[in-house]
Parts: C-alpha cells; structure tokens; sequence
C-alpha cells in the first residue's frame, strides 16, 4: 500500500513557506500565517497541508476545544486545531520551534530566522 500523497511548494524565489523541522515536510505557506504573538514562539494559521488531526478533542473553556495536528509525514506535534469563538474555527495554534522556513532565498529556523546551515 502506497502511503500519502504529500503536498509540495515549489522551492523558488517567489514561494515562501513552513515545512516540518524534522522531515522537511511541507506544512504551510507563508500568506496562510495569519498572526504571530510577538513575545512567543506561537503563531496563527488559517490552514496547513501534510497534516492529521488526532480525533479526541480537549476542551479549553466551555465552547472551545483544540485537536492535536501531527506532521503526516514523521509524526511530529506541529500544531493544535482550534473550535473557538474568539478565533475562526479550524484555524491553527502553531509551535514555531517546530518548523523551518523557505524564504525564497535559503532555508531558516522559523522561530529564529537563523539560516539552516549555520546551526
């Protein structure tokens, strides 16, 4: 059995986006980031790729859960989805630390900006 098909940017000079910092998956592009808290690591998504959602779902407060998200490829926690008044459901709460960065020129750390080969 043939395993998932991956979504995948095209790596170029116009294209800007996240993939997983474990596997290089592709997870998101860059227009899709919506909000980043600015004394955190955390940042807002309206959508991801390569990912799935664990089924259970936590509640925060009431009328408000999240859902883990988990890179398709590797496994990794990338993200929590979610169910919120204060924010469009189905939206992301992404861990920065998590990812890498396509800036158009090089690969960075995306929670750093420090370039992938320098590290």
């Amino acid at each position: 059995m043939e395993g998932p098909s991956l979504v995948c940017y095209e790596q170029n000079k116009d294209t800007r986006f996240f993939v997983c910092r474990h596997c290089k998956t592709h997870l998101s592009l860059y227009s899709e980031m919506l909000y980043r808290y600015p004394t955190s690591q955390v940042a807002i998504f309206g959508s991801m790729v390569n990912v799935d959602l664990f089924s259970d779902k936590h509640p925060i407060e009431p009328g408000e859960t999240t859902a883990a998200a988990f890179c398709i490829n590797c496994e990794s926690q990338i993200a929590l989805r979610i169910e919120t008044y204060a924010l469009k459901t189905g939206r992301f709460m992404v861990d920065t630390s998590e990812l890498l960065f396509w800036n158009g020129n090089h690969m960075v750390y995306a929670d750093s900006g420090v370039s992938v080969e320098n590290a």
